[in-house]
């Protein structure tokens, strides 16, 4: 056990070396602060930097989370929806399909298919054509010589695409006529109801057509028409009802009739 005498002179020993530690320390002068204020603000902007790109790559994660969550949220419900509507069936007149949906007549009426979702398509005698591909989401017809006649009904979920010789006919709810001549490279489009797009080797690249309109591409001529069938029968029919004839009237209104159901 300790003895109470010591302790006065363990007191001093230790004031005395706590001051001699304390005199031997210099005290930093203006510089030496100012590099010691400089690395402690370096160290701290590398500490805010390091958590800025944390939570920049964290918000870089985050988003690409939600956008991948998104992506198979909106693939999943396609396919649901897909799957939900009814199989793409068809009935033939006239003809029969033959391997790699090759569509032959039967006779000299032209081949008819009638789908079930309330599609028809007829091709006119001498015509060929196929029935590319035939799926739930859409249909593809290849028209490769001749005319046919296109009702395709409406559908959010279906598209239909018509190939005639090099052009392709995107449709959507349409009501046209479509002709093409391999050997004079001559390509002719005929709408009567709703649009369609139209790409192709065509001058000025894809066209979009509206009801009324006719597309003429001739490829050995670099030409491309569009005229607008329905004016010379709207014309007569503003005529017709700037006189006071009855009979002028009533034969602009079936001439305005046959403009809108005539078939080329």
């Amino acid at each position: 056990m300790t003895s109470p005498d010591y302790e006065p002179v363990e007191l001093v020993a230790l004031y005395s070396l706590t001051k001699l530690v304390r005199d031997s320390v210099q005290r930093p002068n203006a510089s030496e602060l100012d590099r010691s204020l400089d690395w402690l603000s370096a160290r701290a902007a590398a500490h805010t930097w390091r958590r800025a790109n944390v939570v920049r790559w964290s918000l870089a994660g985050l988003g690409a989370l939600l956008c991948t969550l998104v992506i198979v949220q909106v693939t999943s419900a396609w396919r649901e929806r897909a799957r939900a509507l009814p199989a793409l069936a068809y009935r033939i007149e006239g003809g029969s399909v033959l391997a790699g949906g090759y569509l032959r007549d039967s006779g000299n009426g032209g081949v008819r298919l009638f789908f079930n979702e309330g599609t028809k398509v007829e091709l006119m005698p001498g015509a060929r054509g196929r029935l590319r591909s035939l799926d739930t989401a859409g249909t593809r017809v290849v028209l490769d010589q001749g005319s046919a006649s296109f009702n395709v009904a409406r559908s959010e979920e279906r598209s239909w695409r018509i190939e005639a010789g090099p052009f392709s006919i995107a449709v959507q709810g349409s009501s046209f006529t479509a002709a093409w001549d391999p050997r004079s490279e001559r390509f002719e489009l005929r709408l009567q109801q709703g649009s369609v797009a139209v790409s192709g080797p065509i001058a000025g690249g894809d066209i979009e057509l509206r009801a009324g309109q006719r597309l003429l591409v001739d490829l050995p001529k670099r030409e491309t028409l569009i005229t607008d069938e329905q004016a010379p029968a709207a014309t007569a029919l503003v005529e017709a009802l700037g006189t006071s004839s009855s009979s002028a009237l009533s034969t602009a209104l079936r001439r305005a009739a046959r403009a809108s159901t005539s078939e080329p």
